[in-house]
């Protein structure tokens, strides 16, 4: 029989590369099944009949990229379908290579050393508020050796008043991924237990990626017995959410460590997060007579909702409550909607089930279309959404309730109150089409944006940028502005220039910081994680595998 394995990984890697991460739920599925046929032993298959499987699931996934393009083109005598999977891949190669094979690299590694040659600048306590997104993103796209990623870690943390949050928790991480573990633990002085002591989530999500968790759950029975963690805490099912975004052969090999070392609550979590539900089934017959576990209600933590487009149902065995469907839906698209999310707590606040559940639905119903993405969408998630909700709810009170509560500036430079996020999102959407040529007219005020919204500072700034010209802004308000505007416009380096002369050192850093972000989601997306809105609090993720 032809060796079909290395097509059939190949076409693995085409469809992760060339599928939107929103596809979760589908095209994890392909991928999956793919990896089954590989693990499968194959000695009578024929292999038009392997062709006739991949070609099924290629047209399940129209919304893949390397999908289309393969489907497009009929294979016959002189051209198979695996020949079309390898001419396909070849254009993605570079990409596979390293996987951050884009043009922003260099930019994002400039922005990266950027905010960390210039974090010091910044006063105070907002000091340490700078400086770990950059350091992770250069470790992964400039992927220096283990000494030298480490020297700059090191260096890092002493540099300036105040070093950068999380540093000691990052270093660890990247410890963890490239020395054995009680090696990583030595560079501080660490006993085994102590990144659960000092709280390290992201020490603790790289070492649970380790032989498949031994030495995470050896080091975790040893702090359960210490006294210095619970079986169930914040912390440790932390790291099974942390896990969500495996492959589901790894996630079962954790969750079997999880269940041998005696935390069935672990397994459960992690196992709720499966694309294919069948040991997550087993597992729940199997641990049946765990009264406290089957009470567990598993979608609390969202890896249900990840992986599945219905909510839910508790198993036979399983005592919770069964999730409401708007409570679902609104936690579902939330988890996809982007890096942050503002359903979950509008849906909190107002109680408009219904009005929001819609808007989720719709969303998801985008999503499901490939009409959209989780990964550098969120701006047009969010206008979605927030529209769909306006028209059944009173937009006065829509506003009143977005401008109750904050979002970082980690999310977007110009982040403060929810509204105020959503007023420059329709703003930019808004003038786009003059930023880029497409039309010579003043845009009309849009009707949604908030009263208060300086709608003629933004149509002046942006009939300048239109014209070429970058103004300095006569306010740091009008500078964040004026970097905003050139940024949609494609003028990248001049909105680095300008936020460089003319910006103070927080707003600047703030700014490139954010852009920063939005070009590795643009490239190998290593600071985005599916599900960071909600399970990370919008914050990125510094866990690194050993293979990096």
């Amino acid at each position: 029989m032809p060796n079909v394995t290395s097509p059939i990984l190949g076409l693995i890697c085409g469809l992760a590369i060339g599928t939107p991460l929103f596809a979760q739920s589908d095209a994890a599925r392909v991928v999956s099944a793919l990896r089954a046929a590989v693990e499968a032993p194959l000695p009578e298959r024929a292999l038009r009949d392997v062709q006739a499987e991949l070609l099924a699931l290629l047209a399940d996934t129209p919304q893949s990229p390397i999908a289309a393009a393969i489907l497009a083109v009929p294979a016959g005598k002189d051209r198979s379908l695996l020949q079309l999977v390898q001419s396909e891949l070849a254009q993605v190669a570079a990409t596979q290579e390293g996987g951050a094979n884009c043009a922003d690299v260099d930019r994002i590694e400039n922005l990266a050393n950027r905010i960390l040659a210039q974090r010091t600048e910044v006063g105070g306590f907002a000091q340490a508020n700078f400086g770990t997104e950059a350091i992770y993103l250069w470790l992964r796209y400039a992927q220096p050796d283990f000494a030298t990623g480490l020297a700059r870690l090191q260096q890092l943390a002493t540099l300036g008043r105040r070093g950068p949050r999380q540093m000691e928790d990052l270093t660890l991480s990247y410890a963890y991924a490239n020395l054995p573990p009680d090696e990583a633990e030595m560079l501080f002085g660490y006993a085994a237990t102590q990144a659960f002591a000092h709280n390290h989530r992201n020490a603790l999500g790289s070492l649970a990626r380790v032989d498949n968790g031994k030495s995470y759950f050896a080091r975790l029975n040893q702090a359960v017995e210490s006294g210095e963690v619970q079986e169930i805490t914040g912390l440790t099912l932390s790291t099974a959410i942390d896990l969500y975004p495996l492959e589901d052969a790894r996630k079962i090999a954790i969750a079997a460590e999880a269940e041998k070392a005696g935390f069935p609550t672990f397994a459960l979590t992690l196992l709720s997060s499966l694309s294919d539900q069948t040991a997550y089934a087993e597992f729940v017959t199997r641990n049946a007579g765990d009264e406290r576990l089957m009470s567990f209600p598993v979608y609390y933590y969202g890896g249900s909702a990840l992986a599945r487009k219905a909510p839910v149902a508790p198993l036979p065995e399983q005592t919770f409550n069964a999730q409401p469907e708007n409570q679902f839906l609104t936690l579902r698209a939330g988890l996809l909607i982007g890096e942050a999310d503002y359903l979950n707590i509008l849906y909190n606040q107002t109680g408009w089930e219904d009005a929001i559940g819609a808007a989720a639905a719709g969303f998801l119903e985008q999503l499901q279309a490939g009409e959209t993405s989780s990964i550098g969408r969120m701006e047009d998630n969010w206008l979605y959404v927030y529209d769909q909700i306006a028209t059944r709810a009173d937009p006065d009170e829509l506003r009143q309730q977005m401008s109750s509560f904050d979002i970082s500036s980690k999310v977007r430079h110009y982040a403060g109150r929810a509204q105020q996020l959503i007023d420059w999102m329709r703003a930019k959407r808004t003038v786009r089409p003059l930023l880029h040529g497409q039309s010579a007219e003043i845009p009309a005020r849009p009707e949604l944006l908030s009263n208060e919204f300086d709608w003629s500072s933004w149509t002046r700034l942006a009939k300048e940028v239109a014209a070429g010209s970058t103004p300095p802004g006569a306010t740091m308000q009008e500078q964040m502005i004026v970097a905003e505007l050139l940024w949609t416009a494609g003028r990248e380096e001049d909105a680095i220039a300008h936020a460089q002369m003319q910006m103070d050192p927080e707003p600047r850093l703030a700014f490139f910081r954010d852009v920063m972000k939005r070009l590795d989601r643009a490239c190998a997306g290593h600071g985005f994680t599916l599900g960071q809105s909600i399970l990370l609090g919008g914050q990125m993720s510094y866990v690194f595998e050993r293979s990096d």
